[in-house]
C-alpha cells in the first residue's frame, strides 16, 4: 500500500513550511513517512508542497493536481497514483496522513491497515473526532470523491457522507497536529 504524506497546505498560521519543521531533530513530514513505512506501507510519497524544498526529505514529491483546493484535492491526486488491483483487499488503496502529525505511531498505521476489507471505501481514524486526513482511501472512493470535488466540495469530512466508512478509534494524542508556533512549543 502506498503511504501518502499530504504537504500542500500554505502553513500560514505557522509562518514557514510545516513539513520541514523538526520535532526531536526530524522534519515532521519525514516522521510521518517513517510511521507509514514502519506501519506497513510499502512505499511513501509526499503530495503537494514545493518539490525543491521538500526533496531534501528523501521521498518523491508529487505535485498536487489541485493546489490550494484543500486536502480533498490532495487525496484525489494521491488516488491517481495507484491502479486498482482486482481481487485484492484494498483495491488500489492509499494510506494518507497529513505532514503535521509528528507523534503518529506505526502501531496506529498498522491497526488501520489490519481492518481494511473490500466492504469499505475508507478507513478513518477517530480520536476525539473523526480525522479524515488520517485515513485509508480505497479505489472505490475515487468516483464519489471526484463528484464531490467537482460539485465544489473541499472538506474531507463532508465527502465521507456518500461512502462506506470504517472508523478506527485512536488515542487523541497521536492525531494532535501542529498548526502554530504555540503548538510546536507544547
Amino acid at each position: 500500500m502506498l503511504g501518502v504524506v499530504l504537504a500542500g497546505g500554505g502553513s500560514r498560521r505557522m509562518g514557514r513550511t510545516k513539513a520541514l519543521i523538526e520535532v526531536e531533530g526530524i522534519p515532521m513530514a519525514r516522521r510521518v513517512a517513517d510511521a507509514l513505512l514502519a506501519g506497513g506501507c510499502t512505499s511513501a510519497v509526499i503530495v503537494g508542497g514545493r518539490a525543491e524544498e521538500l526533496g531534501q526529505l528523501g521521498l518523491p514529491v508529487v505535485p498536487d493536481e489541485h493546489p490550494g483546493e484543500g486536502p480533498l484535492g490532495g487525496v484525489l491526486t494521491a488516488l491517481a497514483l495507484v491502479a486498482p488491483t482486482p481481487g485484492t483487499i484494498g483495491r488500489g488503496a492509499i494510506f494518507v496522513a497529513p505532514c503535521d502529525l509528528p507523534f503518529l505511531p506505526a502501531s496506529v498505521v498498522r491497526s488501520m491497515i489490519d481492518v481494511l476489507d473490500d466492504r469499505a471505501d475508507a478507513i478513518v481514524a477517530r480520536g476525539d473526532r473523526l480525522e479524515p486526513a488520517l485515513a485509508i482511501w480505497c479505489e472505490s472512493a475515487r468516483a464519489p470523491l471526484r463528484a464531490d470535488f467537482e460539485a465544489g466540495g473541499r472538506a474531507l469530512h463532508l465527502a465521507l457522507r456518500s461512502l462506506t466508512v470504517v472508523e478506527v478509534p485512536v488515542d487523541p494524542a497521536v492525531v494532535w497536529n501542529v498548526n502554530t508556533p504555540g503548538d510546536l512549543s507544547r
